[in-house]
């Protein structure tokens, strides 16, 4: 979000809560709609976005979003690997608040 060429994009956003016609499966479903300068429309809906639940959550994804946000964590990376592994074996939460508490 930080990134200049997001930010120029954002600027140029118009939020419609929900089109008229739009009707969402989900809660969180959304459209957005491309106009060009030449006048053309281009419109994409989603339902579900990748990684919610009714589209099922890939470990692939949970790791992509986990390193994403804990970088900022200040917590040293052998740290952060040894959590993520964590995340992937709930069995071994028991060991997890230590790991936090240094």
């Amino acid at each position: 979000m930080q990134r200049p060429e997001i930010a120029r994009l954002m600027g140029l956003v118009e939020y419609e809560p929900v089109p008229a016609g739009m009707r969402y499966a989900w809660n969180w479903g959304g459209s957005v709609t491309l106009a060009t300068n030449a006048g053309g429309r281009f419109t994409s809906t989603v339902d579900a976005p990748r990684g919610s639940a009714p589209r099922g959550i890939e470990w692939a994804d949970v790791d992509a979003k986990y390193r994403a946000l804990i970088g900022d964590s200040g917590l040293p990376a052998p740290t952060q690997a040894r959590l993520l592994e964590m995340l992937h074996d709930f069995t071994s939460v028991s060991g997890l608040l230590p790991l936090l508490h240094r």
